[in-house]
């Protein structure tokens, strides 16, 4: 099974606006399901230039924008790719 990829910003905005905490998102999976994560941490995702994808901090999940990012909604996304 491929591993579920996980883009985190750390660009300046995100990390003003929280990014920087979000790669804890991990501590809210279980053991099966942080062995099927890979998380990237990225210098920026590109996102905050298109207010299409809406508000800082931004996460990637499997190439599915996660914008206004929180450990609680990256770790959603993630159980959804997985299951």
């Amino acid at each position: 099974m491929e591993k579920v990829i996980v883009e985190i910003c750390m660009g300046t905005t995100c990390f003003v606006m929280g990014g920087s905490g979000l790669e804890e998102f991990v501590d809210l999976l279980d053991d099966e399901e942080k062995a099927q994560v890979e998380v990237r941490p990225s210098s920026c995702v590109g996102l905050c230039k298109d207010r299409e994808f809406g508000k800082a901090p931004y996460a990637i999940v499997n190439g599915v924008p996660v914008s206004e990012a929180t450990v609680a909604s990256i770790a959603c996304k993630v159980r959804a790719f997985i299951k």
